[in-house]
C-alpha cells in the first residue's frame, strides 16, 4: 500500500506516539514500526531489509524484538511516495544495522 506520507500511515494503522519518529517503541513489545526516509544506506529488498540503527537506545530495543520475536512493520519513501513494505522479523545485528526477514 501507498500512503501520501508518513502521517497519513501512522494514523491509518493506528500506532503511538509521533508520526515525525523513524522507529516507535511499545515497552513490552519492542520496535513495532520502522521507516527509511531514503537518504541512509539502508538496503531495503522485497524480502530483506538491512535497517541502519540510530543509536544505542534503538540497537537495545531492536534486541528486545530478536528476543521476544516481535515484528514489527516496515516503511519506506522513495520517489513514488511513502510504502507499506509489510511485516519484518529483526533476526540479528551487523555492525550498524539491524538484519529483518519478511514474515
Amino acid at each position: 500500500m501507498t500512503f501520501a506520507g508518513i502521517k497519513e500511515a501512522h494514523h491509518f494503522y493506528g500506532f503511538p506516539g509521533s508520526h515525525r519518529v523513524g522507529s516507535i517503541y511499545s515497552p513490552g513489545k519492542g520496535i513495532v514500526r520502522s521507516y527509511s526516509n531514503g537518504k541512509k544506506n539502508d538496503i531495503i529488498k522485497e524480502n530483506t531489509v538491512k535497517y541502519i540503527i540510530k543509536d544505542a537506545v534503538h540497537k537495545e530495543r531492536f534486541k528486545e524484538n530478536i528476543q521476544k520475536k516481535t515484528k514489527l512493520r516496515f516503511f519506506y519513501r522513495d520517489s513514488t511516495g511513502f510504502h507499506d513494505h509489510g511485516m519484518f522479523l529483526p533476526v540479528r545485528i551487523h555492525n550498524q544495522y539491524i538484519i529483518m526477514k519478511r514474515t
